[in-house]
């Protein structure tokens, strides 16, 4: 890396071993403080909205004009706005 200090490019290459090791660590060398912990749960993109993925799933899309689409679609945002 033209113009960038050998520690930085040792130390970007470090911690590309560490990644591609999957050994994730806050910090690396000594005192190194272990593995992040993975998170707990992954969220969903529809996560407690099963009843609008049911209503988006029962659309006819294909069957629909562009038109009908967007008012389905402003429809749905007004009935399930948090």
């Amino acid at each position: 890396m033209a113009g960038l200090p050998g520690e930085v490019t040792e130390r970007a290459k470090e911690l590309l071993r560490n990644l591609e090791g999957s050994e994730l660590n806050v910090h690396t060398g000594p005192g190194a403080k272990g593995r992040i912990a993975p998170p707990e749960i992954q969220m969903t993109l529809f996560d407690g909205r099963d009843k609008l993925r049911e209503e988006l799933q029962q659309l006819e899309i294909e069957k629909m004009t562009p038109l009908e689409a967007l008012q389905k679609l402003a429809e749905l945002r007004q009935k399930h706005q948090p």
